[in-house]
């Protein structure tokens, strides 16, 4: 799942959408609103999100610190929830990531996204 944004030989294009909910969050940073819609697609597929840290750091050419802070905004405004799993010995195995809100367009119509138009 993480490599459909790193794939080189894949020639399809992968888009990130960040609902314009989120977009309109003036409290948060530019960076949390990006990692929120690389969250919620790479969330599409199982519910939930499974990158981890280095991950986010190498597609966003950032820090660590700078991935835990952007996640800790995202759970201060109720927009995620992780979960982390770890060994008998504490150390983290895995965590996963979940989007609190269907931000899915099942249910949004056309004449729907005319009238937010006007």
């Amino acid at each position: 799942m993480e490599n459909q944004h790193e794939n080189k030989n894949d020639n399809s294009h992968f888009f990130i959408l960040i609902p314009s909910e989120v977009l309109r969050m003036s409290e948060l940073s530019e960076g949390a609103k990006l990692l929120f819609g690389e969250i919620l697609f790479l969330s599409k597929k199982e519910n939930y999100c499974y990158a981890n840290n280095d991950y986010f750091m190498r597609l966003n050419g950032v820090s660590k610190r700078t991935i835990v802070s952007r996640l800790k905004e995202l759970k201060n405004h109720n927009l995620i929830r992780t979960e982390v799993f770890r060994n008998k010995n504490r150390q983290v195995e895995k965590r996963n990531i979940y989007v609190l809100k269907d931000y899915s367009n099942r249910n949004v119509t056309v004449e729907n996204n005319r009238q937010m138009a006007d």
